[in-house]
Order: structure tokens, then sequence, then C-alpha cells
């Protein structure tokens, strides 16, 4: 059993002791995210935070609405505030199912924590999560930072996501839900074999009975990760050395990168890419290996939603135009673009954000501004922010000193480069 004071301990380690902090929790009615509402309920009290509970119906079964009710009635017994959000994605996904569902989970409940002022969200990943995932990412040839595992404390645009449970055995979860007589909903999508995590989670014991459990693994990750740390210390010395970054959304980096060690130079396009996609994860490192080989013979390759273009000098690594998104600006909306850029649009008509592309070129050719003579790199151009109305091209913001004045920028709408992870 987990008491109060030992959870206190557990997290002193990965949050800052402040008082009447917003913290919400992830809260399924399964075993683990119910020991995690009980424990958290119970060690709010001291520090007066304010704390809610949110459960996610994706939709996916018909139990769903009564379970989030069902988490509800046990948030109102512990004096604890409850949400249910909504996955509203039209037509379910076919393939993938959980992995869709897991992206649209923490996609609803980041944004509503960002919306609504809660900057620390807690999820209830134990021991036995983190060996799962170090399992099924070892299946994938994962690199050194994938077996490291689990992230204790993650950072987001509404602050610290943190995992306080994930050193605890699971039976002492189990063991502490069931000495306050509450009982968990049961999913059974968690005993569907179609789901490689289920399959890994259910070869457990036998794996433990060989030595390879979950305490095993967490001993090998800490030591993993302390050569992953000395490895970062080094990247980051080589991006400060041969990487810059453009407000115009691309990063250029010298092509002494490619006389570097082929681990340094995977860790260095890894952070490049992983910063202008603004992805989730970072890109698998099969694609990595493939786009250094073509650099190093001169040609260009796309990866992670990017595409890097070889130079004489420099590699200039902007996003794949395919990835960028087309979307609708209302007026006086501000919203993020790609995850780079905060839009704003104070006219009194709709706009739409997106790249520019070779329409945006041909327009602006037409209108007399003259590609060559440009200051970015061309191989940027079609992927630029830009503003329409209709196929009316309204500005180019980053192009603005280039522009005959004729295009002008309109100064209502505007986009800041304010990436939401920093390189």
């Amino acid at each position: 059993m987990i008491t109060i004071g030992e959870f206190a301990q557990l997290m002193l380690g990965v949050f800052i002791n402040k008082q009447r902090a917003r913290i919400a929790l992830a809260v399924s009615g399964g075993a683990d995210s119910l020991c995690l509402l009980y424990l958290v309920s119970e060690w709010a009290r001291e520090f007066d935070h304010k704390i809610i509970a949110i459960t996610v119906d994706h939709g996916l079964r018909r139990e769903a609405a009564a379970e989030a009710e069902y988490v509800a009635s046990v948030c109102a017994k512990l004096d604890v505030r409850h949400v249910t959000l909504k996955w509203d994605s039209g037509g379910k996904p076919k393939a993938a199912i959980q992995e869709s569902a897991r992206q649209a989970r923490y996609q609803l409940m980041s944004n509503w924590c960002y919306e609504n002022g809660y900057t620390t969200l807690m999820t209830a990943h134990h021991a036995k999560d983190n060996w799962e995932t170090f399992m099924m990412r070892l299946a994938k040839g994962s690199g050194l930072t994938g077996l490291t595992g689990i992230s204790k404390v993650t950072y987001h645009k509404f602050g610290q996501l943190i995992r306080p449970l994930l050193q605890i055995p699971h039976k002492r979860i189990i063991s502490t839900l069931q000495s306050r007589g509450i009982e968990p909903v049961f999913d059974p999508s968690n005993n569907d074999e179609n789901f490689a995590r289920v399959r890994w989670r259910q070869m457990y014991d036998s794996m433990a009975s060989c030595g390879l459990d979950a305490a095993v693994v967490q001993a090998a990750q800490y030591r993993l990760a302390q050569v992953d740390s000395h490895i970062a210390k080094q990247v980051a010395n080589l991006l400060s050395e041969t990487a810059s970054v453009c407000e115009a959304g691309y990063v250029q980096i010298s092509n002494r990168l490619l006389e570097a060690e082929p681990l340094l130079q995977q860790r260095v396009i890894i952070a490049v890419t992983y910063f202008l996609s603004q992805a989730e994860y970072v890109p698998p490192l099969s694609g990595i290996e493939y786009a250094i080989a073509e650099l190093h013979i001169g040609r260009s390759a796309s990866v992670a939603s990017c595409t890097l273009f070889p130079a004489r000098d420099e590699i200039t690594v902007c996003r794949d135009i395919r990835t960028l998104p087309g979307t609708q600006l209302n007026s006086g909306e501000i919203t993020m673009w790609a995850g780079l850029y905060k839009t704003c649009n104070s006219t009194s008509e709709a706009i739409v954000v997106k790249p520019l592309g070779k329409q945006g070129v041909r327009q602006l050719q037409v209108a007399g501004w003259i590609q060559k003579q440009s200051e970015l790199p061309r191989c940027t151009h079609e992927v630029l922010l830009s503003f329409w109305s209709g196929n009316d091209l309204l500005a180019v913001p980053h192009l603005h000193g280039e522009l005959p004045a004729n295009l002008a920028s309109d100064k209502r709408i505007a986009a800041e480069f304010a990436p939401t992870r920093s390189l």
C-alpha cells in the first residue's frame, strides 16, 4: 500500500512544492488512475491545491459514458471537481486505434488545461507501464534516448505533465485501491491481443521469472540515461556551433556537421527536425540514418515532416510542404500555426493561413518580386507562412522587406515566430 507520506515524497521529485497550484488529473476509471485520484485528493489538501479530474470519452465503446459518470461519482465522494471531455473526430480510425485515441486524449486534456489555467497535468503511469514501453521500443529498434523510458516530467504549452507513480510496482497500486474500497472499471481493450502493448503485458510474468522484471529495466534505464545525458551535452555544443534558426521557419546547419561522429550527426538532425515539426515524438532513427546518408552524397531527403537540402556550405532544413496545414483564421482570432507561429487576424473577415506554395510564388513574381534576389534560400520559399483570402494572396510576413509596395503586409494580420518547443 502507498501511504500519503510516501506519495508526498514521490511528489518532491517531480513537483515544485508551491501553494494553491492548479492541478488536473487524467482519470479513466481504471485502477491506476483511481489510485492516483485518491492519493492526490489527500495530498493536495495540505497545500490547498485546486484539483480537477479529467475523463476523456473517446466514443469507442458504449460503456464509456457510464464509466465517465462513475468517475464523476467517485470524485464527488472525494470532494474533487470533475469534467468529461469528448473526442468528436467524425469517423473514428480503423487502424492504430489505441495510438489515435491516446493522441486525441492528450490533445484534449492539454488544450483544456491551457484554456482553463491548469499548469500541471498528472497521469498514473507506473513501473509496469514503463517496462512495456521499454520492450516495445526495443522491439522497434529504438535508439538510446527512447530506451531510457517514459519521462517523469515533460513540458507542454499548458505547463508540465508529471507521472509521480512511475517507479511504483503495479501490485502496490492495486493494494492501495483495495484498501480504500474503491472499485475500478474494466476496459476490455486492456486484454485485446490485437494491441502490441497488451501482448507485451501478457508476457511480463514469464519474462520477470527469467530476471527481466520492471525493477531490472529501471536500473538499466538509469545507466542508459547517464550515457544519454553525456551525449546530449555534446549535441548541445555541436548545435550551438553549427545550427542557426531563422524566424522564416527554417534551420541552417553548417556542413561541418557531416565531419562529426555519426551518432552526433544523427542527434543533431533529430533535434532540428523534432523542433521544426513540433511533433509529439522524436523521428524514427531509421529515417534519420537514411537522410544523413543522402546528405553525404549531396542529395536532399525528407524525414520527420521536414525536407533537408544540402548546398556547398550548409544544409537547409525546412518543413515538408505536404505536412503544413491550411487553417482558417476568423476575425479577431489568435491561433498557433504549425506549432511555430502565433497568428493574428484583426480584420473584419475570415482569412486562411497556409504555406505560400507554387501558386503564391507565381502571384508574387507576377507582382514584381524577383525570386532569385531573395535573401531567403530558394528551397524555403514555398513553405513560407502566408495569408490568403480565397485565391488572393494577402501577405507573406517574412518576405515583407523584399516585396513591391503594392504587396506591403497588412498590419492587421500578423505572425509571430513563437515555437511551442525550442531547439
